[in-house]
């Protein structure tokens, strides 16, 4: 098995005819009094209003909305003035009227495949949402004991879940973010027929059995990387490494790592602190600010940082993070467990915000990562690694950060000569 070397960075590399009635045949009528056919004069012929048909609905798939430019899915997506009055009355305010609604611009959000419809009621502000993929509006759902009243036959493919209090409101889905068998990711239904409706970040919010024809919290479903998932999965796993020593990949009982559970914990921690987030999707995070990652783990993620008394000493001790994190992620993948995946965020924080010695990147070597072979595209992939959010790439010495198969990413870089990819978790000022 191939393992990933991490090194550290001081300096980051920049990183889819009115019809006619036809006119009634001559009728032959037989009399009740006489057994003389008489043939009855046909009728005047009347036009007909031509049946009323609904006009299809425009669905797309995945790669032809991957296809597609920003201003080409915002085009195609309808006017907020043709969404139901039931749709729109859902995101309301109280006493607030569908007529009264001002919209403004329509953007993009949610892996680019869900448009958002801004605008005001009464002073406050509205969104709606429209999938691409499905054709259908989001509808909202106050609670999940409301959106469980969704009968069986009627389930959305995406809705609005309020979760009340500081969670807010979530837009859900049970689509898959990448079309591709090789390719590790949550799931949308699983092998027993559950239909998982995932927020952005991957996180499950409600699921619907097709078996019980029941809607399931995502606890009662068992569809959660809980602590205790993420625990059993790293325990007693070993690699070896490229100095040949074999090491553990357990950060559960690393003596260099601290885990946190508590998320005021992590807003307390200084800026570009380092850290791992295991979360409730099955994506293991090397990286993030405080903010976002306090608020995963009050989702249910679970954090690690460097042990230390200072964020230098920290970031020493985080080092050799993401290469664990790969060898466990690929271990998993090989045993055929496709729904975990390692990405990098940031820290947050623009450079100029960050005082002190602090390495702002992690450099990969290419010849390091697992890789395979998709057989249907026969491009070199990583199938648990993502894109790196901000990164470059080295071709002899030189850098570029320029990339056009966003899917097909690794397989670019190597192509044109890169033996290197360098993630950068930090904003440049």
């Amino acid at each position: 098995m191939n393992k990933m070397i991490f090194g550290f960075l001081i300096l980051a590399v920049f990183l889819a005819s009115c019809s006619n009635a036809p006119a009634a045949v001559p009728q032959t009528q037989t009399s009740e009094v006489s057994e003389t056919s008489e043939v009855l004069p046909a009728p005047t012929e009347t036009r007909v209003p031509p049946t009323a048909t609904a006009t299809p609905i425009p669905t797309y798939s995945i790669e032809q909305l991957t296809a597609m430019s920003p201003a080409d899915k915002l085009a195609m997506a309808p006017q907020a003035g043709t969404a139901p009055a039931d749709v729109v009355a859902s995101f309301l305010p109280k006493g607030a009227d569908v007529a009264g609604v001002t919209w403004g611009e329509k953007t993009l959000t949610y892996w680019e495949r869900v448009v958002s419809y801004h605008g005001k009621a009464g002073g406050q502000e509205v969104t709606l949402y429209y999938d691409l993929e499905s054709g259908q509006w989001a509808k909202k759902y106050d609670s999940f004991a409301s959106l469980s009243q969704i009968p069986a036959s009627q389930v959305p493919d995406v809705m609005v879940l309020g979760l009340g209090g500081e969670l807010g409101d979530r837009l859900i889905r049970n689509k898959l973010q990448y079309n591709y068998d090789w390719i590790s990711q949550p799931q949308a239904v699983t092998a027993d027929g559950k239909q998982i409706f995932r927020d952005e970040k991957g996180y499950p919010k409600a699921v619907f059995d097709t078996a019980s024809q029941k809607w399931l919290t995502p606890e009662e479903a068992d569809v959660i990387y809980t602590l205790e998932k993420w625990r059993e999965i790293h325990k007693g796993g070993t690699y070896v490494g490229y100095d040949g020593i074999t090491y553990s990949y357990d950060v559960f009982n690393n003596p260099k790592l601290e885990m946190i559970t508590n998320p005021e914990h992590i807003r307390k921690l200084e800026n570009g602190t380092f850290m791992l987030i295991l979360n409730p999707s099955g994506e293991a995070m090397i990286w993030d600010g405080q903010e976002d990652g306090a608020m995963r783990v009050e989702e249910g993620a679970v954090a690690f940082i460097g042990k230390g008394s200072d964020r230098p000493s920290r970031n020493d001790n985080f080092g050799g993070v993401a290469m664990i994190e790969h060898n466990m992620a690929f271990a998993q993948y090989k045993a055929g467990n496709q729904t975990i995946f390692l990405t990098f965020n940031d820290v947050g924080w623009k450079r100029m915000e960050i005082q002190g010695v602090y390495s702002p990147s992690y450099v990969i070597f290419i010849e390091y990562i697992d890789l395979i072979k998709d057989e249907k595209t026969d491009k070199i992939v990583s199938p648990i690694l993502r894109m790196p959010k901000r990164f470059s790439y080295a071709v002899n010495g030189e850098g570029f950060t320029q990339i056009t198969d966003l899917d097909f990413w690794l397989n670019e870089v190597i192509q044109k000569g890169g033996d290197r990819i360098i993630a950068h978790n930090v904003l440049d000022p």
